[in-house]
């Protein structure tokens, strides 16, 4: 027989991270938009962003966005073995961590812990905030006109800020989300205060003289002319914007 324990945190120890898939009109276009879901596990506050894809770029974003909203960083994440963050899985809870992946845990000072597979039930918290946000959440935005991804993230925020202020705690009879957020808080990591850039390997692209150049290993791909290619130096991929960078003639 099976027997499962019901999982306990303390303030500040754990979040857990997770996408979703929703439908929404964006500039008046129906698009299928990725939502990512972090949520401390002890106070249960939580954030959404909305992305057009699952990316790397996004995952970092996601996790900046997400660490500032809610105030600090916790000293674990809980995943399942996304493919942002998880190049093999091997047996039991042996993973080859993306090196990108890596480099962002180590940046912000936090463990990763992959639940095994065919587990969901190991980061349930932001499971059910995913099934929680669709009716939350989700229902109320089909209501609303956005016209941009970035419109459609300040809606999110406030909607989250909101229902940390409405929404009783499960555990602490008497006090809100908002409330243990605030106690959490004190517990967390604080955020970096010094920006850093880490260089990858893989990430540099080398152009060559064609009529049009176009990037491989990213998705969406893009694409530019000849002339900016035979001159291009650099190539900086973010979550929103590419910039193709070429020196002064």
């Amino acid at each position: 027989m099976r027997a499962f324990v019901p999982l306990t945190f303390a303030l500040g120890e754990a979040f857990q991270f997770d996408w979703s898939e929703e439908g929404l009109l964006i500039g008046g276009l129906f698009r299928r938009i990725q939502v990512s879901h972090m949520k401390l596990c002890a106070s249960r506050a939580f954030w959404l962003v909305a992305y057009p894809s699952q990316g790397h770029e996004m995952l970092f974003d996601a996790h900046t966005r997400s660490f500032g909203a809610l105030g600090g960083v916790p000293r674990r994440g809980i995943y399942d073995s996304m493919k942002t963050a998880v190049d093999k899985v091997s047996k039991g809870k042996g993973r080859t961590v993306n090196a990108r992946f890596a480099v962002m845990c180590s940046h912000y000072l936090f463990d990763p812990d992959f639940c095994n597979v065919a587990s969901g039930w190991e980061k349930g918290i932001v499971e059910k905030n995913v099934q929680d946000s669709r009716r939350r959440i989700w229902l109320d935005a089909q209501d609303c006109l956005f016209h941009t991804f970035d419109e459609l993230n300040v809606w999110l925020g406030q909607r989250c800020l909101t229902l940390w202020s409405e929404l009783p705690h499960p555990q602490y009879k008497g006090l809100t989300v908002a409330d243990v957020l605030e106690l959490e808080r004190v517990e967390m990591m604080p955020m970096p205060n010094i920006e850093r850039r880490k260089e990858i390997k893989g990430n540099e692209v080398l152009l060559s003289n064609e009529k049009a150049k176009r990037v491989l290993g990213f998705k969406p791909a893009y694409s530019w002319t000849a002339e900016v290619a035979v001159r291009s130096d650099g190539f900086a991929p973010a979550s929103w914007k590419v910039a193709v960078l070429a020196p002064c003639q």
